[in-house]
This record gives structure tokens, sequence and C-alpha cells, in this order.
């Protein structure tokens, strides 16, 4: 990091003068106010904050992508295995079963904007109700089934932990997204009604 900068936690109201190195990992729809004034709502992180929850519409839109790749049953490593023969890993140094893992992309949506993310083994599973077996059977000539698609595409919310990766392409910096952690968002409410309910301790 570059001597001078101020972390985001660190900014107070009022404070001017400071620089920030920063990513944007969220882009709001360009609006105009009452004035006619365009603004656009922008989420920012820094080396500090690379994750962030956020509470959207989860789906798969893009149907013409690998949902899941061959890995070892233990180490789940990618391979080039295919099918139920056992073979060298040579992570685990062993001979062992291929198994389908998931791996795709989500849409992650709300009221200010999309953002597209990673979704990776159990939490796929998880989130969908599903798994790498599955994927495989729904899915012939590289075509996923109208079952598992319908699946897939229903929008499910839920409150998202993503955790932001930036790279860069042909000196373009760019910025990937994983799903890092996720609950259901009628948890938030149930907790929140706990709080609101229970009585205070003397």
């Amino acid at each position: 990091m570059a001597t001078g900068v101020t972390m985001i936690k660190d900014i107070r109201p009022g404070q001017s003068n400071w620089t920030a190195e920063v990513m944007v990992i969220e882009k709001g729809f360009p609006r105009l106010t009452q004035n006619k004034k365009l603004y656009q709502k922008l989420v920012f992180i820094d080396a500090e904050d690379e994750t962030n929850w956020i509470q959207v519409m989860c789906k798969v839109v893009d149907y013409n992508q690998k949902f899941y790749y061959m890995s070892c049953s233990k180490c789940i490593k990618g391979t080039t295995a295919r099918g139920n023969t056992p073979f060298w890993c040579s992570y685990c140094k062993q001979r062992l079963l291929p198994m389908p893992r998931c791996k795709f992309n989500i849409e992650l949506s709300d009221s200010i904007g999309i953002i597209v993310a990673t979704l990776f083994g159990e939490k796929a599973e998880s989130m969908f109700s599903i798994d790498g077996e599955y994927l495989r059977e729904n899915i012939q000539q590289d075509q996923l089934s109208d079952v598992a698609m319908e699946k897939l595409g229903t929008g499910i919310e839920y409150a998202v932990q993503v955790r932001a990766y930036k790279y860069e392409a042909r000196e373009v910096a760019l910025c990937l997204f994983n799903v890092k952690a996720f609950f259901p968002t009628n948890e938030i409410i149930e907790d929140i009604l706990q709080l609101t309910l229970e009585p205070e301790t003397p």
C-alpha cells in the first residue's frame, strides 16, 4: 500500500484532503436528482475491508457456462479424470474416485444494481439444494435440463458475504467476486425479533 493513504474506516465526517486506495465492488444505476444533476451510488472497499454483506436476490442467468468440475473426492483439487474410475491424485498420493463439484456464476441483485459472483462447492449445494452429481446428471450435450434451469433460475433472497479480488487484464484493473458466506434473510428478521422480545436482565 502506498504511503499517505487513509483507510476507509479511519475517514471521519468533515475530514478533507485525504487519499484512499479503493476498489469499486458495486455500482448503482446513474440517476438524476430533482435539480437534474447526475449521480451514481458506488460501494468501495479497501485492503482492510475485502468482504461485504449485502442483501440480494440470487439466481443463475447465464446458462452457457460450466456448472461443475471434476475433482478429487478427498482434497477437491481439480482433475481431468472422468467417470467413476479411480485415478491417481498427485496431491493425496493415492488412488481415489473423482467427483463432480459445483462451480458456477450467479447474479446478485437488489434495487440499486447487479454484480456477478462465483459460487463453489458446498455453498452452491446449500444455496440451491443441489450437488455436483445432480448437475452432471442434468447436463446433456453441454445443455442444462429444463428442471435444473428452473431450480437455478428461480431467485432466492439471501444475506450474502462477498469477497472481492482485483486483477489486471490488458492493463485494465478488474474485480472478481466470490460468495464467502450466506444465510436466509428470514434469519435476520428472527434475530431482530428475538432481541426485541427477550426481557432485559436485571
